[in-house]
């Protein structure tokens, strides 16, 4: 929980860093906005966490720990529906999903039409719901981890 605990926050605070690039009307929205390379960065600096998390995934169907590591994954990937309703595969890689699917947003808004105020209003809103999200899902995690504790500290 620790280390996710901390991808939490470096998600946070990276989403928090592109908001602030997004608002500065200085930078204009052009493919080589700052953005895109502190996406690129911020994925390959934080790939060893998520690697860190992602190696319990044989514990996945523990009666035990299953439920709580099933929603931590759930967290990881940036699955987009809700963890009673996923079926993994198997992992074979480690998703940047989040990051990514904000990069595509981004991109195919620049390339859209409107006006750069338009353009920056969407990117930022579309940047607000993915953060949205990911608060959700990490809401959904914090649920299971107070399952697990009731369930590791019951008496018997």
């Amino acid at each position: 929980m620790s280390d996710l605990e901390t991808v939490h926050k470096e998600y946070l605070d990276s989403f928090r860093r592109y908001r602030d690039l997004l608002e500065n009307k200085k930078i204009p929205l052009t493919s080589d906005h700052p953005v895109f390379g502190a996406i690129e960065k911020d994925n390959l600096f934080s790939e060893g966490l998520r690697a860190k998390i992602l190696q319990l995934d044989p514990l996945l169907g523990d009666k035990v720990f299953g439920d709580f590591l099933t929603r931590v994954k759930w967290y990881v990937s940036g699955a987009s529906t809700l963890p009673e309703i996923i079926e993994y595969e198997p992992w074979d890689g480690i998703s940047q999903m989040r990051r990514v699917r904000y990069r595509n947003t981004f991109k195919s808004i620049i390339n859209g039409k409107g006006s750069d105020d338009e353009k920056r209003r969407q990117a930022i809103g579309a940047l607000d719901e993915s953060v949205h999200s990911l608060q959700l899902y990490y809401k959904a995690v914090l649920g299971a981890y107070a399952e697990l504790k009731k369930k590791l500290l019951k008496p018997r």
